[in-house]
């Protein structure tokens, strides 16, 4: 689901996916980090993240949980939509299949305020 709000560029979404059988937070957590190992753009966050941290950026923030009772996924994504969401993530696929540095071009500070 995406989150419309008075954003000036940026873009919120939150996930949810229902588990068979119930998963303990620490357990998502760690999931979440071995599918990130390694991706540059990827910051994986302690708290759900804060779209001004994204902004201006290649990144795509997130923060994956369970709830209370294990039976559910919920997972909270900030992107600049701007840069990730279209101009940077085309940059960031050609890197890629053309054999270049993944972030090459793309290492960017964020910009605040926004």
């Amino acid at each position: 689901m995406a989150h419309s709000g008075p954003f000036v560029r940026g873009i919120y979404a939150t996930l949810h996916a229902t588990l068979a059988a119930p998963v303990g937070r620490e357990a998502i957590a760690q999931r979440y980090a071995a599918a990130f190992a390694g991706r540059p753009f990827v910051r994986l966050t302690e708290a759900p993240p804060e779209l001004t941290h994204a902004v201006g950026t290649n990144l795509a923030l997130i923060h994956a949980t369970a709830s209370d009772d294990g039976r559910e996924v919920q997972v909270m994504v900030a992107v600049d939509n701007l840069i990730k969401g279209a101009g940077g993530q085309a940059v960031q696929a050609m890197n890629l299949a053309l054999g270049l540095e993944e972030t090459a071009g793309l290492k960017l500070a964020s910009m605040y305020p926004c």
